[in-house]
């Protein structure tokens, strides 16, 4: 999941080049760049503290 992740950020690659590079189905590598980018959210609220 996190491979699919970075090709994607690092490359700008489509899910059709993604597809073809991790023999994945279209709605697999969607899934899975979905899921990953909803922990790196969750992750970034916990790291980025507010000044008071």
């Amino acid at each position: 999941m996190l491979g699919i992740f970075l090709y994607i950020l690092g490359t700008n690659a489509n899910v059709s080049q993604c597809r073809e590079i991790f023999q994945r189905s279209g709605a697999t590598i969607s899934r899975y760049f979905a899921i990953v980018l909803e922990k790196v959210s969750r992750i970034t609220i916990d790291l980025i503290a507010l000044d008071d």
